[in-house]
């Protein structure tokens, strides 16, 4: 446990070393909604109004009769609220007001929303241990975590904010922990259900993901972790029901039918230079290798048909290329399943008989952390804001994301000056 502890402060502490906040406008109501919870006791983002009328096209939230409410699922935000009741104390005893318009209370927003994206990221690579010590030895399952920490977009996605993608994530690592754990108990079905009616909601698109998991319930009391799924589940498909008239909610899923481009989408999700996720994180061919050295049992098949599967549903996307964020975003939600085949490859390595594929695996995980300190510590939004991201773009070897972040050169850092203005703002001065 004490290792899992170590492993818990590591990822904390690295996953908010860069001090800087990514602003992206998918995250904001996510980053609003606790605050609403706690202030109003309902879902809406009412009372923030004010600062989505200053966006010229706030495509991240949607009216509906008389309210405003998130595009995005809302499950993340609900869940992480318990983070943000103390900091709310604070601001109340504090007679600090919520202005939507005040830079002061939006940076309060956006610390805090940069603390729970890094912790639900940390434990994610906490689970990832949890579960791969199951299966492999300890100092295997503790490089499988740091590669799924630090060679993916867990890093540069998942923790620094509030992205529905860091949940499943979470989410999916303790399905696997449980599972690996294998005590078969009506404990363990209750909270598979639990975690798996949480799943679906927080991003429908993932879902295909639980392949795998229902099959591993088949052999169990199935009935009681679908009451337990469906029970969880209910209060966030009556709130897209009630208010978006559809149980997937507001989210629209752009799907552009299927065709022949599909195929050429999918392909880019692995390997165009701008969204390939073999570029971005070629750590994870490793998950290959492990796949053979698996028992390849219905589980791990399943495991690797899910993972197949989603490439496939997000190619078929309109926007497939997952707009101005970071590299292979869509893909997150799977790096659980690749980490377990990447684990169960390094269990089979020797310092002393694999050299030579141990210089290869250090070789792709140095390219992997590095791409990763350039979506966490470089401007590399500068690609993105540049042009179009179009198909064409997408697969613009000239044209890369990661070196246009790289040669802008690192974001400049200023927290002191940045607790200056803050303390200004507290007290409605003017910072010097």
């Amino acid at each position: 446990m004490m290792r899992a502890i170590y492993l818990l402060a590591i990822f904390l502490l690295v996953y908010n070393i860069n001090l800087s906040i990514i602003d992206n406008g998918d995250s904001v109501p996510a980053s609003l909604l606790p605050f609403n919870i706690l202030e109003n006791h309902n879902l809406t983002l009412d009372y923030f109004s004010e600062y989505f009328d200053t966006i010229p096209v706030p495509w991240m939230v949607k009216k509906s009769g008389c309210h405003l409410l998130s595009v995005y699922p809302i499950v993340t935000p609900v869940l992480v609220t318990p983070l943000y009741i103390i900091p709310y104390l604070i601001i109340k005893v504090a007679h600090y007001p919520m202005d939507p318009l005040n830079p002061g209370f939006w940076l309060i927003v956006d610390i805090l929303e940069k603390i729970a994206a890094s912790i639900v990221a940390a434990l994610s690579g906490v689970f990832i241990y949890l579960a791969a010590r199951k299966l492999i030895r300890e100092r295997a399952a503790i490089v499988t975590a740091i590669f799924f920490a630090f060679g993916t977009n867990t890093w540069a996605t998942s923790s620094q904010q509030l992205w529905q993608h860091g949940l499943s994530e979470l989410i999916l690592a303790m399905l696997l922990y449980i599972i690996f754990s294998n005590n078969n108990t009506k404990k363990d079905l209750l909270a598979m259900g639990a975690l798996s009616g949480l799943f679906v909601f927080n991003r429908p698109a993932d879902s295909i993901l639980l392949l795998p998991i229902l099959y591993y319930v088949l052999k169990s009391d199935n009935r009681l972790y679908y009451a337990v799924g469906c029970a969880t589940g209910l209060p966030f498909a009556a709130y897209n029901l009630y208010y978006f008239g559809s149980i997937m909610g507001g989210m629209e899923i752009l799907f552009g039918g299927l065709n022949i481009y599909n195929i050429g989408n999918a392909l880019g999700l692995l390997v165009s230079p701008n969204r390939g996720i073999l570029i971005y994180s070629p750590i994870v061919v490793l998950a290959v290798f492990g796949y053979f050295k698996s028992k390849r049992d219905p589980f791990y098949n399943l495991m690797v048909l899910s993972i197949l599967a989603e490439i496939a549903i997000y190619g078929s996307f309109v926007m497939w290329s997952s707009g101005g964020s970071y590299g292979p975003r869509f893909m997150t939600g799977m790096f659980p399943y690749i980490a377990i085949f990447m684990g169960l490859y390094i269990n089979t390595l020797s310092m002393e008989k694999n050299k030579l594929a141990i210089l290869c695996m250090s070789i792709l995980f140095a390219w992997s952390v590095f791409v990763q300190i350039i979506g966490v510590a470089y401007p590399y939004w500068l690609w993105a804001q540049a042009a179009n991201i179009d198909t064409a773009r997408a697969w613009d070897w000239h044209d890369m994301e990661i070196f246009t972040g790289f040669y802008a050169g690192p974001k400049e850092i200023h927290p002191i000056e940045g607790l200056k203005s803050f303390l200004a703002y507290c007290t409605h001065q003017t910072p010097g």
